[in-house]
């Protein structure tokens, strides 16, 4: 007979979208710098910039078009109290 401790591991996969008329809005919060209002037709240039002050162009980003931000949350679990037997004979 052995004794086995219960782990549990969870991903739960999580996304940030943010539409085009998200980013028209956010851009004429007057609490946002961004110059002159900005019209629903804009098109924003999305890229990464990087911490040491480089930049990756993705893309056009039309009126259509949702900026997706997708990330897996991984939790591991460990029940303290619990102890299953398992028959190893």
């Amino acid at each position: 007979m052995g004794y086995k401790k219960e782990i549990q591991r969870l991903e739960t996969t999580l996304e940030l979208a943010l539409t085009h008329a998200n980013f028209v809005t956010m851009m004429n919060d007057s609490s946002v710098p961004a110059g002159d209002s900005v019209d629903t037709s804009q098109e924003f240039q999305l890229f990464l910039k990087r911490s040491n002050g480089s930049e990756v162009v993705l893309k056009e980003m039309g009126t259509s078009d949702t900026l997706v931000v997708r990330f897996t949350k991984i939790t591991v679990t460990t029940d303290e109290d619990t102890i299953n037997t398992v028959d190893i004979g």
